[in-house]
């Protein structure tokens, strides 16, 4: 009895383990598409910027403007 009590446990765990799983595809899949859309909206918006700047000759920021802005955040 005690060993068909612990079987059936151990398959409740299976279980248990077998949807934690598809739920940590799940939230992997998301994230990789997540991640390249983001990506893909940031280089939209370089571009998209980019030619605004050039219409209203102005200069990109430089990449020290850049890092000490984001210095300032923190």
């Amino acid at each position: 009895m005690a060993r068909e009590t612990i079987e059936h446990r151990v398959e409740i765990l299976e279980s248990r383990m077998d949807r934690l799983r598809h739920k940590v595809d799940d939230v992997e899949a998301g994230y990789g598409e997540t991640v390249y859309r983001i990506g893909r909206d940031v280089l939209g918006l370089k571009i998209n910027l980019g030619r605004v700047a050039g219409a209203l000759d102005v200069r990109p920021a430089s990449e020290r403007e850049i890092d000490a802005a984001l210095d300032e955040q923190i």
